[in-house]
């Protein structure tokens, strides 16, 4: 690993609140390589901003340089108004990163706002490093045949992605080479997951199956409602919990009208825009943990069970197999298979020993593989290679 002479960006294409997985990597890779004495004060989250540009500090002493990427408009649109834009946007961007020394960006979920750095660098107005990390449904966003994208792959020094899976699906863009995309895990460290705010959130009396993901259609939280209906009577002692983001709402509202309609309205709670903070609480106070996924580049809340030794029952999609890798570690279930997925929580609700043994295994099998330490190794050697 080479010693850097310049400051790395870690950016986001949002603004930054920890409330989605993305922000946890980033956080944790941000204070993972800020710790490490040769990169002190070298470090910086970027965010999208589209009011305030600059730098701060928050309550919780993160670094941040706001920036102002605008995407790329639809390519009738894109000739000469976006270019008068860019015009404009260009100069300040350097000022930036000329002021804070930034020689490398990480860009973590890549979205087509990243032409901006794109056409910095193939300019010659800024000559540090980009590097393009992938999570999951970003991969969906790219369009292989169009100049934005084949302009931000001319310009990427290195591309990352959290999964083995995640960078075949990278590669099939046929941008990007896959032996040349590194693979890079999530991690997650068990000192700094506990200490966060752990005293149990008062749900009910009764202990409850957790399902921790966004209201989206793709988490298909659906299946799970529609599986929980079918042994619902059986253990009446058991509710059913799900926390993620509202999303809008749309889909959230469609949840509630099925709970509803499965005479499910007072066995089921649906928590929103609940703080990363929160997740050990409610991990404390489950049974084991339900996610029905129908994509998923890696699926950070699994390495979370697995640090609460609690059991997981999962849909086989994506990068999650990469993590329960052996029956032994949790029980894989096929996309919207409803009955088998009542049949396992079914036997985990029946089999105390089972639910321990499981999250005891797969607790043991997350703190040897999947640290933060080794994720914050891997990234500093690819964000400051050592030299040739």
């Amino acid at each position: 690993m080479g010693t850097p002479s310049t400051g790395c960006l870690i950016y986001v294409p949002w603004i930054f609140d920890m409330l989605g997985g993305v922000d946890v990597v980033v956080e944790r890779l941000y204070r993972g390589i800020s710790q490490l004495p040769e990169f002190a004060d070298r470090v910086w989250i970027g965010e999208q901003e589209w009011a305030m540009s600059g730098d701060h500090v928050d309550e919780s002493g993160r670094r941040f340089l706001r920036l102002n990427l605008p995407p790329p408009p639809g390519l009738a649109a894109f000739f000469p108004r976006y270019f008068i834009t860019l015009g404009r946007r260009l100069p300040a961007l350097k000022r930036h990163l000329d002021s804070h020394a930034i020689g490398v960006i990480n860009c973590h979920f890549p979205t087509a706002n990243i032409y901006t750095l794109a056409m910095l660098k193939k300019l010659g107005l800024w000559h540090g490093r980009l590097i393009l990390s992938f999570h999951g449904s970003d991969v969906l966003g790219i369009e292989p045949e169009t100049h934005v994208w084949r302009t931000i792959a001319s310009a990427t020094d290195t591309t990352t992605a959290c999964s083995g899976w995640l960078a075949d699906q990278v590669a099939s863009t046929g941008l990007w080479r896959r032996d040349d995309i590194q693979v890079i895990a999530n991690g997650i460290d068990i000192n700094e997951f506990m200490p966060y705010e752990s005293s149990p959130i008062d749900l009910s009396p009764r202990r409850y199956i957790l399902n921790v993901g966004n209201y989206t259609p793709v988490k298909a939280q659906d299946v799970l409602l529609r599986a929980f209906a079918t042994i619902a009577k059986k253990f009446d002692n058991v509710d059913l919990v799900f926390a993620g983001g509202a999303q809008g709402g749309a889909w959230l509202n469609h949840l509630l009208d099925q709970a509803a309609e499965l005479g499910l309205a007072d066995r089921t709670h649906f928590l929103t825009d609940i703080p990363h903070a929160r997740i050990p609480a409610l991990m404390e106070g489950a049974l084991l943990l339900a996610q029905t996924s129908k994509r998923e580049g890696f699926s950070l809340v699994l390495l979370e069970a697995g640090l609460m030794r609690r059991a997981v029952v999962s849909t086989a999609v994506g990068g999650i197999p990469e993590v329960i890798s052996s029956p032994e570690l949790g029980r894989l279930v096929s996309v919207d298979d409803e009955n088998r997925l009542a049949e396992e929580l079914d036997e985990m609700l029946n089999n105390a020993s089972l639910r321990d043994e499981l999250g005891a295994n797969l607790q043991q099998h997350v703190i040897g593989k999947f640290s933060v330490s080794a994720m914050t190794e891997k990234y500093a050697r690819t964000l400051f290679p050592a030299p040739p």
